[in-house]
């Protein structure tokens, strides 16, 4: 549900609408804010309007996606900060309407260091150069956005958030864990993080007893990739003890289930 308004965004909306008649309790439509608006001084007067229109329309929540901090600049050229204060006017909306904010804030640590043969995701930086985000000349450093992230968790008390991919740190649950027990409006979801999270299997497990009630399932992948849904199956359902990192291809999926 982009801010500007078009004849094909309202197509858009009625498209949806229509796939999701009669599943309103099952599939839930969360909104994307458009930012290209992001320095026009009545940004937050139509960002608020686009919140409230998308939400009686049926969504029941707000998406902002990594590109907005890792790509997204603004006028001056320097990144989109979520925890900015023009940004309040979508948490305090988001509170008001009872309506979560899910963020994606940042990719795998090793994505933000130097791809070389020190760096434990080399293959995928290799496969996919456009993940690499180590000049931090160009991106801000993992430790900024997590620093970033904590300061909108932490500013926004009554906003509750789903901060995607383990919280963004899946490498260090002592970490995450600390998070969810500071801050009682964060929520985190287990997608695409696998490869982290199974090569600690006793310490995701105790991670996953103890805020069980925090956690959301989640797998980042499309039902036209179905073989990732049976790693997952067995990431949480058998006592396998270790999970390499997966490049989001089938036939990385099948050589992993034995396909």
């Amino acid at each position: 549900t982009p801010i500007k308004s078009s004849a094909a965004s309202d197509v858009y909306k009625r498209q949806m609408q229509k796939k999701q008649e009669g599943f309103e309790e099952m599939f839930f439509n969360f909104m994307q804010l458009d930012f290209s608006a992001y320095d026009d001084p009545d940004f937050c007067d139509k960002t608020k309007k686009v919140i409230e229109d998308s939400c009686m329309r049926g969504c029941r929540g707000i998406k902002l996606w990594k590109d907005l901090s890792l790509w997204e600049r603004d006028k001056y050229g320097r990144p989109i900060r979520t925890d900015d204060p023009r940004f309040d006017i979508i948490y305090d909306t988001a509170a008001k309407l009872h309506i979560p904010v899910l963020m994606h804030v940042a990719d795998p640590a090793a994505f933000f260091t130097p791809k070389s043969e020190k760096n434990e995701r080399w293959e995928e930086l290799d496969v996919c150069p456009e993940w690499d985000f180590s000049d931090h000349e160009k991106y801000m450093s993992f430790e900024e956005l997590m620093e970033m992230q904590e300061n909108t968790v932490r500013s926004h008390p009554e906003t509750t958030f789903v901060i995607a991919h383990v919280g963004s740190y899946a490498e260090n649950l002592e970490w995450v864990s600390g998070q969810l027990e500071k801050y009682p409006n964060m929520y985190i979801d287990v997608a695409a993080r696998l490869a982290e999270l199974g090569r600690v299997p006793y310490s995701a497990e105790k991670f996953f007893v103890k805020h069980q009630d925090r956690i959301l399932f989640g797998t980042d992948c499309t039902p036209l990739s179905m073989g990732y849904h049976k790693i997952y199956y067995r990431f949480f359902e058998t006592k396998d003890e270790y999970f390499p990192c997966l490049l989001y291809t089938s036939d990385a999926a099948d050589d992993l289930i034995g396909v």
